[in-house]
């Protein structure tokens, strides 16, 4: 499958993440860097979500999924080690039309996440449409070598050097 590359503007739209370990934090924390209003779903919380939702930067919807936690939602990641309430999500969202991505099971997503080097602004997403996440990470490492630290400086500048024109 070939997936059309978008980036999305999330700011003060709603999204879901339904699991609360490691993976669900590192989605969350994404989430919030983005500005999205972000609500967890999970019977277990990082000690770091859990920070996060007695801060009020996330909101704690319960232990168990329920398909009312949807209404409004914009966007809906499954984050969970338990592949059949991830299947169960996905199918709900999909269902509403929402835009759903089942960590680890690319069958139960209409998006995917790719690995991304982040100087500032400057954004380079890398994909293999799902088909080697290490292949993924391991080009981002190339990238974020080559991509240094210089490029978020050099786009704040509003112009980067290049050829005369000829």
């Amino acid at each position: 499958m070939s997936y059309y590359p978008i980036f999305l503007n999330l700011s003060y739209k709603k999204a879901l993440v339904v699991g609360g370990g490691l993976v669900a934090q590192r989605k969350v924390e994404t989430l919030l860097e983005h500005g999205a209003s972000t609500s967890v779903v999970s019977q277990k919380l990082t000690v770091r979500l859990k920070e996060l939702a007695e801060e009020k930067k996330i909101q704690y919807l319960g232990p168990e999924f329920s398909e009312e936690y949807l209404d409004d939602m914009f966007l809906v990641i499954a984050a969970t080690d338990d592949q059949e309430l991830n299947h169960r999500v996905s199918l709900c969202a999909q269902e509403r039309g929402l835009l759903v991505n089942a960590v680890d099971q690319p069958e139960d997503c209409n998006f995917i996440v790719p690995s991304i080097v982040r100087r500032g602004d400057l954004q380079v997403a890398i994909s293999t449409s799902g088909k080697s996440p290490a292949l993924a990470r391991k080009l981002r490492q190339e990238l974020e070598v080559q991509f240094g630290e210089e490029y978020e400086k050099l786009l704040s500048l509003g112009s980067v050097p290049g050829p005369a024109p000829g």
